[in-house]
């Protein structure tokens, strides 16, 4: 088995290229509305590229990509809270073609050195109680699940 150079990087929604770029893959990657809802369920299909950043429009917010032979094929968001000590990651998505490799996994892994680098104390995350696979995958990296009901 061959295994796959990959580099987990910090991009910008605030440059020009990364947001051409990240436009490029998120719309590719969403076209499956069933995806665009296990990822952000607050956006409606079809994927709007101006709603995604506003997600990214506070100072305290880092986006993560890893890439794999230079292109793209997962993404995190990671929101630092300053006033509880904790981060929050958030639009976890990872390339339909490329799951099951552990990307997501490694994405995760980066985000939490981040926060160890601001000395966080606790990282949350958001997941659909359908998402079957994000559960599964935090799970196994060792986070607790805490079920709450929506005021949807």
């Amino acid at each position: 088995m061959l295994t796959k150079e990959y580099k987990v990087e910090e991009i910008s929604y605030k440059r020009k290229e990364d947001r051409r770029i990240l436009e490029a893959v998120l719309k590719t990657w969403f076209k499956n509305p069933k995806l665009l809802n296990l990822v952000s369920p607050s956006l409606k299909y079809p994927f709007n590229f101006k709603e995604w950043i506003k997600f990214y429009s506070t100072i305290h917010t880092k986006s993560i990509v890893i890439k794999v032979n230079r292109w793209i094929v997962g993404h995190l968001g990671i929101k630092q809270d300053l006033n509880s000590n904790k981060i929050h990651l958030f639009h976890l998505v990872v390339d339909p073609k490329n799951i099951r490799h552990g990307y997501g996994s490694k994405l995760i892994l980066r985000a939490e050195e981040i926060g160890q680098y601001f000395n966080v104390n606790r990282v949350t995350i958001n997941v659909l109680k359908n998402n079957e696979n994000a559960l599964k995958l935090y799970s196994n990296l060792g986070y607790k699940i805490n079920l709450k009901k929506s005021n949807k």
